[in-house]
């Protein structure tokens, strides 16, 4: 009964347990990103998709004592992002089984559904800005036969393990017609809240035998909108690349995530993508008992991961092969080159579970000071490696992998290895499938280090007058001592770089660097820490690349 023991503790706390980033859930609301760049509607997982966070539907829709039985062949996870002409959904399903033998009754099918409430006012009957969608198995957009009712563009595509799915719904398809009328559910805008569900059927044998469901055990989200979750068009942007936010607070590494420490300023990512090929017959064990995410941060000092498992079985049994345990690797490609070999500035390290810093009896080869916690579900593992350890030496001599400095740019990637029964049974990765990551730089994903997310460009907008192009000021006052002024100007939403460099072209401050909305902005230069000279301010946003000249007189 352990295994039933373990994945009901699993129900009960999925809603919590990958807590903490502006990715997924935070305090009770489900941040969805905007997308940077659009996914190809194909089924196949688009790096952009990597950055968005795997969210478990692991609440089944009836009583618990229903599913004995059901797990051995399902489960789902899904992932959404949004931009200003999309709403974007991917889900992975693991089925044994795919079944839509029953076109009259397209709910007792394998298929997604999605609920909206554009309001979310959590009414206990519909109102016309709610409503669900279906998605059957094999439906294709366009075609009069389909017998889900779904709108969008939307592609199926099996699997090993089953069935992946990806849709977009436009703008203009976010909208229902009744015999009132034709009602907008929700605009596409930032910080827009609204009411969401997603839950995924699961029909083997020709019977709908089960229904996972992100956020409520309850079947009547048909017709009850109280009943979804809350979700939020969240600020936050992904592409394919991984910001590591830097931090001014050093988290305490205990591996345990507390309040205050800096990991509120991290992202959650997901480590899902499974290494190699893994047989059928195992895949499904797999999914059951083993998930896992990350959180990076830096500092000048330091290089911070933080990683939590879900894990039904802890075994290190292999000690002469640390690969072969539970563990946790990092690879750094210090220049990104993406060689397909390692040069002096690549590495791979591994902390095996246990493992205590300085203990000259541990069978991992990792650096810097970690900690492990077991928990109810699996174990957390808490790292920093301070910069004097992102070195490797050789036959060559020591070679600095790469310096914890705002836009450094380096390869990487993060995985975990299970082992259960005394076998290495499944390595989940987050950017890659390939198990070559030991020896082949070319399979990691791209990282940078990114200024403090909590710096909102936004509280220096000064008003809301939409210009007409972009354009750099002169700093005032100028000369000046030691502050000064520098506004800006924006005709559209843009990425926005502002950065200060001195007479010989070396950078000395990073004023901004996020996405603006159209606008006029002030923001306030301390040059208390310079020494005086001349001094250049440069601004790239969008298509223009402005600079002007100003002066320190101390």
């Amino acid at each position: 009964m352990r295994k039933f023991y373990v994945f009901f503790l699993i129900l009960a706390l999925s809603a919590s347990l990958f807590a903490g980033s502006d990715a997924t859930i935070l305090d009770d609301v489900l941040y969805i990103p905007y997308a940077s760049e659009s996914p190809t509607i194909d089924g196949e997982l688009d790096g952009v998709w990597l950055l968005s966070t795997s969210t478990p539907m692991l609440l089944f829709e009836g009583a618990p004592e229903d599913t004995i039985g059901i797990f051995d062949d399902h489960f789902a996870a899904y992932r959404a992002m949004w931009d200003d002409d999309y709403f974007y959904v991917f889900v992975e399903i693991v089925d044994q089984e795919i079944n839509t033998s029953i076109p009259a009754e397209p709910w007792n099918n394998d298929c997604i559904e999605i609920f909206f409430d554009g309001g979310n006012e959590k009414a206990t009957s519909y109102d016309n800005n709610d409503v669900q969608w279906r998605w059957v198995y094999g439906d294709v957009p366009g075609d009069t036969n389909n017998i889900g009712n779904g709108p969008g563009d939307w592609s199926f595509l099996e699997t090993e393990s089953g069935f992946n799915f990806e849709l977009r719904i436009s703008q203009e398809e976010l909208e229902i017609t009744d015999s009132t009328g034709t009602y907008q559910l929700f605009e596409l805008v930032y910080d827009h809240e609204i009411g969401f569900e997603i839950s995924n059927a699961d029909n083997d044998g020709g019977v709908r035998e089960d229904v996972f469901h992100w956020w409520t055990t309850d079947g009547n989200t048909w017709q009850d909108a109280s009943l979804f979750g809350t979700a939020l068009l969240s600020r936050k942007e992904v592409d394919e690349v991984l910001k590591i936010f830097q931090t001014d607070s050093e988290p305490d590494i205990d591996g345990i995530m507390d309040d205050g420490e800096g990991w509120e300023y991290a992202d959650e990512n997901s480590l899902t993508r499974m290494e190699g090929e893994v047989l059928p017959d195992t895949i499904y064990d797999n999914w059951k008992d083993h998930l896992a995410s990350f959180w990076t941060l830096w500092d000048e000092d330091n290089f911070y991961v933080y990683v939590k498992v879900i894990d039904e079985e802890i075994n290190t049994s292999l000690p002469a092969e640390p690969w072969n345990n539970d563990c946790v690797e990092i690879f750094f490609d210090g220049g990104n080159e993406k060689a397909t070999s390692y040069d002096e500035n690549d590495i791979q390290w591994r902390w095996v579970y246990g493992d205590v810093p300085g203990d000259t009896n541990n069978i991992g080869n990792g650096p810097g000071v970690y900690a492990w916690e077991e928990t109810e579900l699996g174990w957390d593992f808490e790292l920093k490696i301070p910069s004097d350890d992102l070195v490797v030496t050789d036959s060559n001599g020591t070679t600095v992998l790469f310096d914890l400095l705002l836009d450094e740019e380096l390869g990487f990637e993060i995985s975990n290895a299970d082992n259960d029964g005394g076998a290495r049974e499944d390595v989940r990765h987050w950017w890659t499938t390939d198990g070559n990551t030991w020896q082949d730089a070319s399979l990691f994903g791209t990282a940078i280090f990114f200024a403090n997310p909590d710096t909102k460009i936004e509280d220096n907008k000064v008003d809301d007058v939409i210009p007409s192009e972009y354009n750099l000021s002169q700093n005032y006052p100028n000369p000046f001592n030691p502050t000064t002024k520098i506004d800006f100007s924006v005709p559209q939403r843009s990425a926005v770089s502002l950065r200060v460099y001195d007479i010989i072209g070396r950078e000395v401050a990073v004023l901004v660097n996020e996405v603006a909305e159209a606008g006029n902005y002030s923001i306030d230069f301390d040059a208390s820490q310079l020494s005086s000279g001349v001094y250049f301010y440069k601004l790239s946003a969008g298509p223009s690349v402005l600079v002007r000249k100003m002066m320190l007189l101390k």
